[in-house]
């Protein structure tokens, strides 16, 4: 009886062996083949095969691709601004501000000539609820362009103002 049941061991052992054979040669040639896939798609949209897709590019002359400037609209220039700005001690701060306005039409001049007062207004108003802090670096100075280029053309509704242009920004 113990031989039957050495040969019964010995079988299961060598089933079990197979077994594992097999997993590790599923392992051994599915995990390489997944890599290959991976590194393929990877390659793929990281634009390295777009030169043997890719269709032969187009022909043009040098005067389709020279791009035409947009022509400069009329400028305005605005009176001087002067306000004191907000702050949290007793110092003053002042900014003095000179603007340019890029017009589209050369017949918004008139239009905004006759709203100049509400624009001065409506600049003041903003700028003297500014701190120091808010104008610091381009990012607060680009910011209060657009804001003021927004109240502009709220104000001269239907005309559009292109462009807001600092000729002067002095902050004391």
């Amino acid at each position: 009886m113990s031989e039957t049941t050495e040969d019964t061991e010995t079988d299961d052992q060598q089933e079990n062996q197979r077994k594992i054979r097999g997993k590790r040669l599923i392992l051994l040639i599915s995990v390489p083949i997944f890599l290959v896939i991976i590194l393929i798609v990877g390659l793929f949209y990281a634009g390295v095969f777009e030169r043997f897709f890719a269709s032969e590019p187009e022909v043009t002359s040098i005067e389709e691709t020279v791009q035409p400037t947009t022509t400069p609209g009329i400028y305005l220039d605005l009176e001087e601004v002067l306000v004191t700005l907000r702050s949290q001690d007793s110092n003053q701060r002042f900014l003095k501000l000179s603007i340019s306005l890029e017009l589209e039409k050369s017949s918004d001049e008139n239009l905004i000539k006759t709203v100049m007062p509400r624009l001065i207004d409506s600049f003041q108003v903003f700028l003297r609820e500014l701190r120091i802090e808010e104008l610091e670096g381009s990012q607060g100075v680009y910011r209060v362009k657009e804001e003021l280029l927004d109240r502009v053309n709220q104000i001269i509704k239907p005309a559009k103002v292109k462009d807001l242009l600092f000729r002067d920004l002095f902050v004391q």
